[in-house]
């Protein structure tokens, strides 16, 4: 079983061809500090925020999924309770 109850973690998602038309989106307001913060830039004042994981938008599915899916579902199958929680916007 895992050793933490909750982790926040956070997928950034890379423009869509809108915003990259557009000049406005991740590359312009986000710098990723490390695998766990990321500092946001909106109207020139920077706020940097930490999580327990950041994926940037170059992440793939495969090792979110890895990262984040497996051990919580393993533990299931092991007879623990797990919830895993994705809230945001989508590619679907």
């Amino acid at each position: 079983m895992s050793s933490c109850a909750i982790r926040v973690i956070a997928r950034f998602r890379p423009l869509n061809s809108r915003e990259a038309s557009l000049g406005i989106g991740a590359n312009n307001h986000l710098q990723f500090t490390d695998q766990h913060g990321v500092v946001v830039t909106h109207q020139g004042a920077p706020t940097t925020f930490s999580f327990d994981r950041i994926f940037d938008v170059n992440t793939s599915q495969d090792e979110v999924f890895n990262t984040c899916a497996v051990q919580t579902i393993d533990d299931m199958i092991a007879g623990y309770n797990g919830t895993i929680f994705a809230y945001g916007q989508t590619g679907s």
